[in-house]
């Protein structure tokens, strides 16, 4: 607690001498409503040193890379549960990583990765097997992100849906390419658009590829 209070004042001190030239009233007026912390502490803000940098040295890569390795965990859960359509379900999930060294740090993280991905059961594997029934997608080289979907979903019922938009895709790809095969495309057709064009291709065959994959994981559960 004693520690906690102490960060919060810290804040709240920086935070007003930043904020003193640009309201000088307003934050003269907090100011003297928080404690000093000695009485050699300047009477006024007025007279208090602008914060500088050195002063605060509060920057950590190494934190900053966990953090950003754990967002990249949390955005492939959601984008997991998006795709099967999981949004009141809380899955749970199994993180299958390289080394022991990253599932010691996604351990540490995973209250927070269950938080932020509404997951059930967020769980760090090295070695050990992934349950079945699980969709899996890569969260980065050193992570892959599994998501138990055995006993949540009528896989019969999602196969036949995804069998109608794997459909709607093949002909989306099929109409893009007659028209970008056509001779005379490149010459007629503005660069903005062709760029268009081909990001729209590329898209939808990544979106096929993951309409494959999910129909096979469905599949599996049958």
């Amino acid at each position: 607690m004693a520690v906690s209070r102490e960060t919060l004042y810290t804040c709240l001190d920086v935070g007003l001498r930043l904020l003193s030239p640009i309201m000088p009233f307003v934050s003269e007026e907090l100011f003297q409503r928080l404690p000093r912390r000695s009485a050699q502490a300047p009477l006024s803000i007025c007279v208090t040193p602008y914060p500088e940098a050195t002063e605060f040295c509060w920057r950590s890569e190494e934190a900053d890379g966990q953090m950003e390795f754990v967002m990249t965990i949390v955005r492939t859960i959601r984008s997991l549960r998006a795709d099967y359509n999981l949004t009141k379900t809380k899955a749970d999930c199994y993180l299958q990583c390289l080394d022991q060294n990253t599932a010691t740090m996604v351990q540490l993280y995973c209250p927070q990765i269950q938080t932020l991905s509404s997951s059930g059961a967020v769980v760090a594997l090295t070695t050990q097997p992934v349950p079945e029934g699980c969709a899996v997608a890569i969260a980065s080289d050193k992570c892959t992100v599994n998501l138990v979907l055995k006993g949540l979903i009528d896989a019969e019922k999602e196969i036949a849906k995804l069998s109608t938009k794997r459909g709607e895709l093949q002909k989306q790809i099929e109409k893009l390419q007659e028209r970008m095969g056509k001779s005379d495309y490149r010459e007629k057709v503005p660069q903005k658009v062709q760029e268009g064009d081909a990001e729209k291709l590329k898209q939808s065959q990544t979106e096929l590829q993951k309409v494959h994959e999910a129909i096979e994981n469905f599949k599996k559960m049958l």
